[in-house]
């Protein structure tokens, strides 16, 4: 089986692509795992696969695509017509918002049918293209030495409060913002907690970086990190943050959050959206929220859509429970990373991908696209008429 993805990328769908592939493992598939390279992003060739098991090439006639809908034109035209031909190939896409714009139709003209990570997403893509949808348990993992790994120098003490982003995803959806406000209606300055920002990118984004930087000032008890951390820094950083906090707008999954509940972290997070396939009151804080508009300038999100306005006052209330009751908080982390590990980690993620392989193998459409070789014939004849006559 071919996984085709961003796998030495430093970000969220290069992360996807590494998680995909190791899940995949678990389950004893060969994989050739195929790396892309975008045309901005930073890369780490520590991170590329290994190769892994080579127990058995039952699937070795179908492709997944670890590409978003967004780009999945583009890259078609890179991996070129015999990546496709007579092969099924799968898209694993990823989207936040409840409405998914109609202009990325087209890019499941390569593909057989998709994969995604939450309910969220199926509920988004599903209405809207020509393709069966299936919802497979986003992988979620840390290596074996997370939990004991140093944090980065210079944390500051107190109770820990983190939140994590990259300007890249959209300042305005991953609001850092209300996670500033909330933490700022909590705890008066030198009340004993402290919360870290740890931010990506904001080189790329000056003017978001400048209010977030305005609002940190405004607290001397709130620390941003702009410095680029290596995998282990940020393993420590997470182990030694006392709670996680996603004021989210909306997410696909929320693997940052997932990650916190597989250390055992408490995780207070918007309780809409891809996240609430895995958090719930019992394993972690839920925040309340309404919908509003997206609104202008949330690009590549349609102003027409909706997401959600967490509720500031009551998550400010939830920072301020956890430092009060940090055994309750405790138990509360406990409890979450037994219930992630068990739902989304490789093993549990890598039957249910081998599961739908297997079905896949005994499908009509299987059997055609082997015969016919549809998918490439179609890009090649694209390309040939790009090209022009001659």
């Amino acid at each position: 089986m071919r996984v085709a993805g961003y796998h030495t990328g430093v970000m969220g769908t290069g992360e996807h692509a590494r998680q995909l592939t190791a899940a995949l493992r678990t389950q004893q598939i060969e994989i050739e795992a195929i790396t892309l390279h975008g045309t901005d992003a930073l890369e780490d060739e520590a991170l590329a696969p290994g190769t892994g098991a080579v127990a058995t090439d039952r699937f070795a006639d179908i492709n997944l695509l670890s590409v978003n809908a967004d780009s999945t034109a583009h890259t078609a035209e890179q991996l070129g017509p015999a990546f496709f031909a007579g092969r099924y190939t799968i898209g694993f896409w990823a989207w936040e918002v409840s409405t998914f714009p109609t202009r990325w139709n087209e890019a499941t003209r390569w593909l057989d049918e998709i994969w995604v990570g939450s309910r969220h997403v199926r509920d988004a893509i599903a209405p809207v293209v020509d393709r069966p949808v299936r919802v497979i348990p986003q992988p979620v993992s840390l290596a074996p030495s997370a939990a004991e790994a140093a944090p980065p120098a210079g944390l500051p003490g107190g109770h820990r409060f983190l939140f994590a982003y990259d300007y890249l995803s959209v300042f305005a959806r991953k609001n850092p913002l209300a996670v500033i406000d909330a933490f700022s209606r909590a705890f008066a300055p030198g009340a004993g907690a402290s919360l870290i920002v740890k931010t990506l990118n904001h080189d790329r984004v000056p003017e978001a970086h400048e209010r977030l930087r305005t609002a940190a000032a405004a607290h001397p008890d709130v620390h941003l990190f702009e410095q680029r951390l290596a995998a282990s820094e940020r393993d420590g950083l997470m182990g030694a943050a006392d709670c996680y906090v996603s004021l989210h707008r909306a997410e696909g999954f929320g693997y940052t959050m997932a990650e916190a509940m597989w250390l055992g972290k408490p995780v207070i997070g918007t309780g809409y959206s891809g996240n609430m396939d895995f958090m719930s009151p019992r394993n972690s804080f839920p925040v309340d929220y309404r919908l509003v508009p997206i609104g202008p300038g949330a690009e590549p999100y349609p102003p027409d859509g909706t997401w959600a306005e967490p509720d500031v006052a009551q998550a400010a209330r939830l920072m301020r429970g956890i430092v009060e009751d940090p055994a309750g908080a405790a138990r509360r982390g406990a409890r979450a990373a037994q219930d992630i590990r068990a739902s989304h980690g490789p093993e549990a993620a890598g039957r249910a991908m081998a599961a739908r392989l297997q079905e896949i193998l005994t499908e009509p459409a299987y059997a055609d696209r082997r015969r016919s070789g549809s998918a490439g014939r179609r890009l090649l004849n694209r390309l040939r008429g790009r090209q022009g006559p001659g």
